[in-house]
C-alpha cells in the first residue's frame, strides 16, 4: 500500500499540489487524469524522489519514506518511467540491463520489447525506450511503478505489449500509478481513475464504476475528445513537389507546397533513419533555408531554453539578437503586447513573463513550443508528434493553430507515430504516407 498525506508543493510561490491525500493499493492500476498543469507529473516526481514535497508525508506498507533522489526511491522499491526516458545512448540493451541491475532470469522470461540484447539504445524510438524501461522496471520486482504518459498505451500496434505489462503488474501485486490524457484508455484499463485539477483530487472512480460511466464522467469534467476539430481542404491552391527524399528502400518520399503533408510511421524504428533524412533535407533545401520552423519531438532539449524565462524564449523566437543587448531592450518594448497576447492565445500558465521555463508543467512547455513557432512566422512548418503531451484542450489549441497556419498559406509537414493524428491531418486527397521498416509502404486513403 502506498499512501500520501497532505502533500503540498509550490514553485516560486505558485501552489501546484494542495494538501493532496490518497492511497494506492497493490495489484491495482490507478490512472490519473487531468488538464495540463494539474500537478499529475509533479505528484509522480515527488514519490520518485525527483522533487521533494514542501509539506506532507508518504508511507509505503505503513512505514514513512523520504526519497532524497531517484536512486533513493529505487532502494525503496519505486520505479519511475518518465515521458522521455534517459538511457545512455552509447550502450546496448544488454549493457543497460546490467547497469540498472535487472539482468535476471525474470527479465529473460518476461520480454516486452522484441529487440536483440546487442541493439544500440541510440537506434530505439521514444516509444521503444519507454517499453524497455517498463521491462527493466518489472525485472526489479518493484513495489511501485510510476508511468508518465506512456505513448504505447494508445497505439494499436503495441496493444498486446500494453496489456501484457498491466497483467504482469497486477499478478505481481505492484502498485501502479499512470498519468494519461487519453480518456478511453484510462477508462478501459484503469481499475481506479482519479481526476486531478489545480493540485487537488476532484473525484475518484473505483472498480465498481463501469467503463462507460468513467468515460462519460471524464468528458464531463475535462471536455470532449475533440470531435469538432477540422482542417479545411483548399481545392483552389496550386501545389508542386518541393522535396524528394531517397529512402533506404526503393520508393521516394515527395513533399508538396500548399499542402498538409502527413507522414505516419507505422513502426517506430523508422524514426532514426528516414525521418532524420527528411528533416536534414528540409534544413538544407534552398527554398526552406531560413524559412523552416520545427516543432521537435524532444520539446524540452531541442525546442526551448529551460533556464531562460518565458519572455526570453518568446523574444528569441521573433528576433535574432542576444539577451541583454540594447537592440533587444528596444525591440522588447515594441513586442511586449504581442508576447502577452501570444501567452493568452496558447493558454500558457502562469502568465508571468519572468517565470523560468523549467518551472512550467509538461503541458505548458508544449504550449510554449507552439508559441515560439508561431512567432517565427515561417512559411514551411514541420510538426513532429504535434499532439504529444497535450490534454484535450491543448489538442484543440494545437490543431486550430496548425489549421490557421495552413489557411494563412503555410506549407505544413506532420510526422507522427499516432494513427489518430495521421487520419486527422490527412486533409489533402484524404490520404497520408505510411513509412514502415525503412521505406514507404503505401499512400493510405481514408474512406469518406
Amino acid at each position: 500500500m502506498l499512501e500520501v498525506k497532505s502533500l503540498n508543493k509550490s514553485f516560486l510561490g505558485r501552489e501546484v499540489l494542495t494538501r493532496l491525500s490518497a492511497s494506492f493499493a497493490e495489484g491495482i492500476v490507478h490512472v490519473i487524469l487531468g488538464p495540463n498543469g494539474a500537478g499529475k507529473t509533479v505528484l509522480l516526481k515527488i514519490i520518485s524522489g525527483v522533487y521533494s514535497q514542501d509539506k506532507g508525508h508518504m508511507y509505503l506498507d505503513g512505514r514513512e519514506f523520504v526519497p532524497y533522489s531517484p536512486r533513493d526511491a529505487i532502494k525503496f522499491g519505486i520505479a519511475y518511467i518518465p515521458q522521455i526516458p534517459y538511457l545512455p545512448e552509447n550502450f546496448n540493451v544488454r549493457q543497460v540491463n546490467r547497469l540498472l541491475g535487472s539482468f535476471s532470469e525474470k527479465y529473460m522470461t518476461m520480454k516486452l520489447l522484441e529487440v536483440g540484447d546487442e541493439t544500440e539504445i541510440s537506434t530505439l524510438s521514444l516509444v521503444e525506450l519507454q517499453i524497455l524501461e517498463c521491462q527493466i522496471a518489472l525485472a526489479r520486482k518493484p513495489k511501485v511503478i510510476l508511468l508518465d504518459e506512456p505513448r504505447f498505451a494508445s497505439m494499436a500496434e503495441y496493444l498486446d505489449i500494453w496489456k501484457l505489462f498491466l497483467g504482469a503488474c497486477r499478478s505481481m501485486g505492484i502498485v501502479v500509478l499512470i498519468v494519461l490524457h487519453d480518456y478511453e484508455v484510462a477508462s478501459r484499463e484503469g481499475d481506479v481513475v482519479i481526476f486531478l485539477e489545480n493540485g487537488k483530487i476532484k473525484r475518484r472512480l473505483g472498480p465498481e464504476v463501469s467503463i462507460q460511466e468513467k468515460l462519460a464522467l471524464a468528458r464531463q469534467y475535462f471536455g470532449t475528445q475533440g470531435e469538432s476539430l477540422q482542417i479545411s481542404k483548399h481545392d483552389n491552391q496550386s501545389s508542386e513537389t518541393f522535396l524528394k527524399v531517397e529512402l533506404s528502400r526503393a520508393r521516394e518520399l515527395k513533399l508538396h507546397t500548399n499542402r498538409v503533408n502527413c507522414i505516419f510511421c507505422a513502426l517506430s524504428t523508422t524514426w532514426y533513419s528516414d525521418i532524420e533524412d527528411v528533416i536534414n533535407s528540409l534544413k538544407t533545401l534552398p527554398l526552406t533555408r531560413g524559412n523552416l520552423g520545427i516543432l521537435p519531438s524532444h520539446r524540452a532539449d531541442r525546442g526551448l531554453a529551460l533556464e531562460c524565462s518565458l519572455m526570453e524564449n518568446l523574444i528569441l523566437s521573433s528576433i535574432n539578437v542576444k539577451i541583454g543587448s540594447l537592440l533587444l531592450r528596444r525591440h522588447l518594448k515594441d513586442e511586449m503586447q504581442e508576447i502577452i497576447s501570444t501567452l493568452e492565445r496558447f493558454d500558457i500558465w502562469p502568465r508571468k513573463l519572468d517565470e523560468k521555463v523549467a518551472n512550467l508543467s509538461g503541458g505548458n512547455k508544449q504550449r510554449l513550443a507552439y508559441a515560439r513557432l508561431f512567432l517565427q512566422r515561417k512559411t514551411f512548418q514541420l510538426y513532429v508528434n504535434p499532439w504529444r503531451g497535450l490534454d484535450r484542450r491543448g489538442i484543440q489549441m494545437a490543431s486550430n493553430h496548425i489549421a490557421q497556419e495552413y489557411d494563412a498559406g503555410s506549407t505544413i509537414i506532420v510526422i507522427t507515430d499516432s494513427l489518430e493524428e495521421a487520419k486527422f491531418f490527412a486533409v489533402q486527397d484524404g490520404k497520408f504516407t505510411i513509412l514502415r521498416s525503412g521505406g514507404i509502404q503505401s499512400d493510405y486513403a481514408i474512406a469518406n
